[in-house]
């Protein structure tokens, strides 16, 4: 959290699912003067160690992924649709090689989630280049590694 000139920069931290550890963070302003909240940043998270989504519009794109599953999209970046016994679910494989199953209705409530967490925020912020920058997880010594 850092303070400056009436502005209070914070990072919360929202669990998504339990189950597979996948958290999101939230970064945002907050004006006391005129008590406003600006969303500057959004990352998806697994573990709290490995770094999913890099910024706002990547963790949208994670999200629509998301709702996109029931339509039978198969062209995803984050998200790999994977079959077993008639039963579909999404899948994804953390850097340690560990395989993440995704299902249907976990699929709904994590992009619930999401679309949750930033409702009440305003966004105008989040499209100034040096805002975005600035608050990324580096802050919490959480690094993407390449794959």
């Amino acid at each position: 959290m850092r303070m400056d000139d009436g502005i209070q920069t914070k990072c919360e931290q929202i669990l998504l699912n339990a189950r597979h550890k996948l958290f999101l963070h939230r970064f945002h302003e907050f004006e006391r003067r005129t008590h406003h909240r600006y969303l500057i940043n959004l990352i998806v998270t697994i573990n709290n160690t490995e770094q999913v989504t890099e910024n706002f519009a990547e963790t949208i794109q994670f999200k629509e992924e998301l709702n996109l599953f029931f339509k039978g999209d198969i062209q995803n970046t984050f998200l790999h649709v994977a079959s077993k016994a008639d039963v579909r679910s999404l899948s994804f494989q953390t850097y340690e090689g560990i395989k993440i199953y995704i299902s249907q209705s976990e699929a709904i409530a994590i992009a619930s989630l999401i679309h949750y967490a930033i409702q009440g925020f305003s966004l105008v912020k989040l499209f100034d280049e040096d805002l975005t920058k600035a608050y990324r997880l580096d802050e919490l010594d959480i690094r993407r590694q390449s794959s």
